[in-house]
């Protein structure tokens, strides 16, 4: 794995100097996290993305990110940024920066050919194998577990229960409505088991993925989201977002399609 002096090809600077120049950071507003993203141009003119944990929440899920970052280096994983280096506690995080002058860009909706790729780099992470150990310290208890189901939620709050058949009807969904049975739902959610097989991301929606049209090639990011989990739950999760964004993923991805897992994912 790789310590904090370890550097991707083309960049010379090991944390001890990038640190330096954080005060130059420009930062970014995206995604859901306190954590202070943005970018930094060294000396030579190298621009890395830098991620900093600014609390205690923070500083644990970049800690994660950056360990995960390590195993994916030492496997020499391509589907990711490269790691340039990292603090010595790896609250901070430095990163090849994925821009447009390189080819880069964070599209706002899918399309086929760049879920295509993003699900092929799901597949090699599938494929990776874990010894023992990583495999006990990346299961996905810490992150998403068959507990996090939210039907029987919907079934203690009748408040909610309404508010979900509202907006069902304003959908024009009129017959999903009169079928809704939550305690059936509930129950069928209680039965449902994680298989935690795989190493799988559980987050890989369109703003966790970027795009290189010329290269047509798709990246993972939000690397904390990264566990030995169900590959079930992780493709109904990305395959939803597509679909929200306006592809027909039913028609094109049915057959990496799991019926219980999609009825989890719901709730």
């Amino acid at each position: 794995m790789m310590n904090s002096s370890n550097m991707e090809s083309g960049f010379v600077f090991a944390w001890s100097t990038i640190k330096d120049y954080l005060d130059r950071l420009v930062p970014v507003k995206d995604g859901f996290s306190a954590a202070l993203k943005g970018s930094v141009t060294l000396p030579n003119g190298k621009i890395v993305f830098i991620k900093m944990g600014t609390d205690e929440a923070t500083n644990y899920h970049t800690q994660e990110e950056t360990m995960v970052y390590e195993l994916l280096t030492s496997l020499n994983f391509p589907f990711v940024p490269k790691l340039i280096a990292h603090s010595p506690d790896k609250t901070k995080i430095a990163l090849q920066a994925l821009t447009p002058d390189t080819g880069w860009s964070w599209p706002l909706i899918w399309t086929d050919i760049h879920l295509d790729k993003a699900l092929n780099a799901m597949d090699a992470l599938a494929d990776i194998p874990l010894t023992e150990t990583q495999a006990t310290y990346l299961r996905s208890g810490r992150i998403l577990s068959a507990d996090d189901g939210g039907w029987q939620a919907l079934v203690d709050s009748d408040d909610s229960q309404r508010f979900i058949r509202k907006i069902l009807t304003d959908r024009n969904n009129a017959i999903l409505v009169k079928n809704l049975d939550f305690s059936e739902l509930a129950t069928q959610e209680a039965s449902f088991k994680f298989i935690e097989d795989k190493l799988v991301h559980y987050d890989i929606r369109i703003y966790n993925s970027a795009w290189n049209q010329t290269r047509q090639t798709a990246y993972l990011v939000d690397l904390d989201w990264v566990a030995l989990g169900d590959s079930r739950i992780a493709m109904a999760l990305t395959l939803g977002d597509a679909q929200s964004t306006g592809l027909d993923v039913l028609h094109r991805y049915h057959s990496r399609l799991d019926t219980e897992a999609l009825r989890w994912v719901a709730g």
